[in-house]
């Protein structure tokens, strides 16, 4: 019995403690951490990070990882430690450097520092750093004995990849000109070369992945000379030399080297440049007086689509010299050609190059809308047709390994990867003999699938690494017949959850298949996160090392989740990662073998304020299916009390369970945080959609989970809400539409009306069609086909039947869902005599990017919320509105 009451007092003393904590404000954020840098030591016994309050400076803190020594810096900003891990070199906000001995060992301040880097060749360390100082010198300092020189006039400098070479470029006054020159400096013998020396500017220059070569851009204003040149130099020449320049014998007349962004730089392998040229400006055209824009129905693209571009600097063509051959390989040649990420899509001796001449949101119904893929030899200038015409191109779909000895590509039609070897033409069907799909299995868009992706490649080439919805798969390069594994033995699938690889485990794309392999885990079905391990020698021995309510490594796109890469020491192996949850802030964990973790910083801002915590809530449908949505309780939750519940709405959140919820003031959406902590219910549930019915499918989705939770004794359903951004937007105009369940409503740039959607021009001048018949808007068919769909999916035809009153936000910027959207339905509303707010916010666009109008936004939207769903008094701009010339004078709040 006394145990008992001992418990009932704990438990009252907990939620009254709890319940003293105040509401978050929405200024508070200003106040709250941020995680910046953050880096391990070789031998994994300290590590160094940054933090920093919106609000104020930023700290650095050098600490231990298996031990309680601590160091903090305020201001303190770049750091960086020495390779044998005794010693580490920061910068401060007032430009002083420091080599500190840790833990505790003498500390040397060297003042006047503009930037450095800290350079390791074998066992000997080496200092760079640039003065902040007219003569703009640089001191290259070996760490262990003092020992420094100095280079003058330095503008920039360039450090090769292996790290033993240093690029200066520097500039001296003379009496009639600037004096430009280029410094090969080798860090093993202090040796400094002068490879170039001339009055011309340099514009760029690279290394490189040897850090044997060098390549730089030059341009000089004197037109009786080659205005841009491509300079070369390779470790041994006595300097460089010219290596193509406007008027080389192989550079088309018509063309320029380009000397604007897109600068040169070496393959893969480096036997080969790339670099850009540009068409010369045709002076042969005569202008004429009348400006009209010809929009004809044979266009590849529409006339606005044309007219955007010409606001971009000319178009610039692709092309590679080859050291081998001496000769210029052109990649692309016209408008129509085009290599994105070159750096990345070249391998070896080649490069990938797609066609697209028109639309690609047209690819469903017009050829000229789908892209084509060549791949070209770059000894040779050789082009072969990989894939005509691709009815669902991506980019990532298209891979070449390591060497480029093998292409891999998804083929969306067949839904099937496939081989082609690039010396003899070999095409191979690599995935045919697995029956387990290898498309997005939860795609709900009416169009093909795409892949779930290529994940990496053998580090000898022969085999691809991919992924099906759920597991990891090494496909042989080789043969079609080989014995493709699952290399993961359908854990995955078997246990519904999604394995992905990382960094650092996969080096520039590559994984050695004779070490363990650590993967990230993500359940689907209880939202839990960990990590997997890969035994390749002994697959039965391939397991689950950690899972758990927590957010270390999240493997799904996301609008506002990006994957934080894990941080890997040398000597031993360690980790330094970054762990969350609902409940407690992002945070650095140290782990050796991802079992445990140990924690190493105690971020808890959350602490302070009446906080929240998440739930899965599961429901009925009315298809007899189950829905999930994520349920946000405030931290003092009394299920005595009732509570006002808002529904954010967008697509499907619930993988985001374990997410923290930083609050921020709204960029148009709902800060979740802010109205959970000051006493209101959050819940966001999962839209699956049926073509053709993207308004239905949220109707019965919303309105069946909110109905099952109104029944909750704890819900007041007289005051439940709607809140969404973009499509999240039309979801809620739909659902006011349709129905008088919700108290309030507020949207953001959400579609009103399908039917002058649908013919409406976007950003980039591209047609919108494409968004309702194969993307986000799901109707599945042309207006023509389904008149009466896409009247029934817009809300404007059913602004008569609204009687929630709507808070709207649309700005004139937006180019995606375009303002008369959100005037058309104002307007529709307002002639209703329907209760109806707009909000429009000069200078932003689809939402809001700057700080003030957000927290002006998120100001208004608490009050418009607390007004219809507390009972509390509307204020001045709700009850009278503000007159146009009081703008910028009255805030009305």
């Amino acid at each position: 019995m006394k145990k008992k009451i001992f418990f009932l007092i704990l438990q009252l003393v907990t939620v009254a403690t709890i319940a003293q904590k105040k509401p978050l404000t929405l200024t508070d954020v200003e106040s709250w951490p941020l995680i910046d840098l953050k880096i391990i030591s070789n031998d994994g016994k300290y590590i160094a990070y940054s933090y920093r309050i919106p609000s104020g400076e930023v700290k650095l803190v050098i600490q231990a990882t298996q031990a309680t020594w601590k160091k903090e810096i305020i201001s303190g900003d770049m750091a960086a430690f020495s390779q044998d891990s005794r010693m580490v070199i920061y910068k401060t906000k007032g430009d002083t450097l420091y080599l500190d001995k840790i833990p505790d060992g003498p500390k040397k301040a060297i003042p006047g520092v503009f930037n450095f880097n800290a350079i390791s060749i074998d066992k000997e360390e080496y200092l760079l750093y640039q003065l902040n100082d007219s003569l703009k010198r640089c001191v290259i300092q070996k760490i262990t004995s003092g020992q420094q020189e100095e280079i003058i006039g330095v503008n920039q400098y360039l450090i090769s990849p292996d790290q033993k070479t240093i690029l200066f470029y520097t500039s001296t006054k003379k009496e009639k000109y600037t004096a430009h020159a280029l410094y090969w400096y080798k860090l093993s013998d202090n040796s400094r070369q002068q490879i170039w020396m001339d009055s011309l500017s340099v514009l760029s220059f690279c290394f490189d992945p040897t850090g044997k070569q060098v390549a730089f851009q030059t341009a000089s204003n004197n037109i009786q000379q080659a205005t841009t040149q491509i300079r070369y130099f390779k470790e041994g020449m006595s300097s460089a030399k010219v290596l193509l320049n406007d008027h080389s014998p192989e550079i088309d007349p018509s063309y320029i080297l380009d000397n604007g962004f897109d600068v040169p730089f070496f393959s893969s392998n480096g036997a080969h440049l790339y670099f850009y040229q540009k068409k010369k400006a045709d002076t042969t055209l005569t202008l004429t007086n009348v400006a009209v824009d010809i929009w004809h129905y044979q266009d590849t693209r529409l006339q606005s689509q044309q007219l955007e571009a010409t606001n971009f600097a000319p178009k610039t063509y692709l092309s590679a010299f080859s050291f081998a051959t001496g000769h210029i390989v052109p990649i692309t040649t016209n408008e129509y050609e085009y290599t994105q990420q070159p750096a990345i899509r070249s391998k070896g001796d080649y490069v990938l190059m797609s066609i697209l001449k028109g639309d690609p949101g047209e690819k469903n119904w017009n050829v000229q809308g789908r892209e084509s893929v060549f791949l070209i030899s770059l000894l040779t200038g050789e082009k072969k047709l990989i894939k005509q015409n691709i009815s669902n191109y991506s980019l990532n779909d298209y891979q070449l390994s390591p060497n480029g000895k093998y292409l891999v590509y998804y083929d969306c039609d067949s839904m099937h990867y496939f081989s082609y070897n690039t010396t003899t033409g070999d095409r191979i069907n690599i995935s045919g003999n697995i029956k387990v799909p290898f498309y997005d299995e939860t795609n709900d868009y009416p169009y093909l699938p795409a892949s779930n992706g290529i994940a990496a490649f053998t580090t000898d080439e022969s085999g691809v690494f991919v992924y099906d919805n759920y597991d990891i798969w090494l496909l042989s390069l080789k043969s079609r017949t080989a014995n493709n594994t699952c290399i993961t033995n359908h854990y995955g699938r078997m246990n519904h959850t999604v394995l992905r690889i990382m960094d650092p485990f996969s080096k520039m794309g590559n994984i050695n298949t004779r070490q363990k392999l650590i993967v990230t885990a993500f359940n689907t079905r209880n939202k839990y996160n960990g990590f997997y391990q890969i035994d390749f020698n002994h697959p039965s021995k391939s397991r689950i090392l950690t899972i758990g309510p927590y957010l270390y490594y999240y493997p799904f796109n996301s609008y506002k989740i990006y994957p934080d890469t894990l941080i890997k020491s040398k000597h031993p192996t360690a980790y330094l990662l970054v762990r969350m949850s609902d409940r407690e802030a992002p945070n650095l964990f140290f782990t050796t073998h991802f079992k445990t973790f140990s924690p190493l910083t105690n971020f808890a801002p959350q602490e302070s304020v009446n906080w929240l915590r998440k739930e899965l809530f599961h429901w009925k449908m009315p298809d007899n299916t189950t829905g999930t949505a994520i349920l946000y309780k405030p931290a003092d939750f009394d299920p005595q009390k009732k509570y006002p519940v808002l529904f954010y709405l967008y697509e499907k959140n619930s993988n985001e369970l374990y997410f923290f919820d930083r609050p921020l003031p709204s960029n148009g959406a709902l800060n979740v945080s802010y109205f959970v902590s000051n006493g209101y219910v959050v819940c966001s549930p999962d839209i699956t959609y049926k073509t053709g019915s993207p308004g239905q499918s949220s109707f019965d989705a919303v309105t069946s989970c909110a109905q099952q939770l109104a029944a909750m004794l704890w819900v007041d359903s007289s005051k439940m809400g709607l809140q969404g951004i973009s499509f999240g937007g039309y979801e809620v105009n739909y659902l006011i539409s349709h129905t008088s369940l919700f108290a309030a409503a507020a949207e953001c740039a959400g579609v009103t009306d399908f039917v002058s959607g649908y013919n409406s021009i976007r950003s980039g001048g591209i047609s919108q069609q494409y968004l309702y018949e194969t993307f986000q808007n799901r109707m599945g068919k042309t207006l023509w086909e389904d008149k009466t769909g896409y009247i029934s999916n817009s809300p404007i035809f059913a602004a008569d039947k609204v009687n929630t009153p709507l808070l709207i936000m649309h700005n004139k910027g937006d180019r995606q869902v375009l303002l008369e959207q959100g005037i058309s339905w104002f307007l529709a509303l307002r002639r209703l005599q329907k209760k109806v707010w707009l909000l429009q916010y000069d200078g932003e666009y689809h939402g809001l990017l700057q700080y003030d109008n957000q927290m002006d936004y998120s100001i208004r939207m608490a009050q418009f919320f607390d007004h219809f769903l507390k009972g509390k008094p509307a204020p001045l701009w709700m009850q009278k509105g503000i007159p146009a010339i009081m703008k910028l004078k009255q805030s009305g709040l």
